[in-house]
């Protein structure tokens, strides 16, 4: 909400939609309710289609994760065409960045996100540039199938090191 501030005082034309969160926060009656809407719950299968509507991905987090940090949120959202916008957190940059998906920002910085997020709405070629990078790079990296391809390698692999 703080880099959604930043943006609107910046001349940005942003709306936040906020999916699976209470809309009883504080911070979120601060917020212009005319550029604010929440979606406390979703069912699992109505998720893409929230996710398609929206032009930009951020994916915040603090610095310091208590708990162990899968990225498949992430590769969700890659796989879905749109830019992303990601906390410098475990592999965040790094897999934001390899695939051309997007751009990091160094967490808990409301007005770098918000510069990420303004340049992303300056340039849409970019914007759309990165989405296609992002997709195609999950495709070829991380589907399911890909996944499975890497498990059958390494048993494979295995076997052959068992016979040996």
């Amino acid at each position: 909400l703080e880099a959604a501030r930043e943006g609107l005082a910046r001349g940005l034309d942003l709306h936040v939609v906020f999916v699976g969160v209470g809309g009883e926060a504080p911070e979120l009656r601060e917020y212009p309710a005319d550029r604010l809407t929440v979606v406390p719950w979703v069912e699992h299968d109505e998720v893409a289609r929230y996710v398609s509507a929206f032009d930009v991905l951020p994916l915040s987090h603090p610095p310091e994760l208590p708990f162990y940090f899968s990225p498949l949120k992430l590769y969700e959202y890659m796989a879905a065409g749109l830019p992303i916008v990601a906390s410098d957190v475990g592999d965040l940059a790094r897999l934001v960045t390899e695939g051309g998906a997007g751009r990091a920002v160094p967490p808990d910085d409301p007005a770098a996100l918000a510069t990420a997020l303004a340049d992303l709405a300056r340039s849409p070629e970019d914007a759309a540039r990165r989405g296609a990078a992002g997709r195609a790079h999950v495709t070829a990296h991380h589907s399911w199938d890909r996944v499975l391809e890497r498990i059958l390698e390494g048993l494979s692999a295995f076997e052959a090191r068992g016979a040996a």
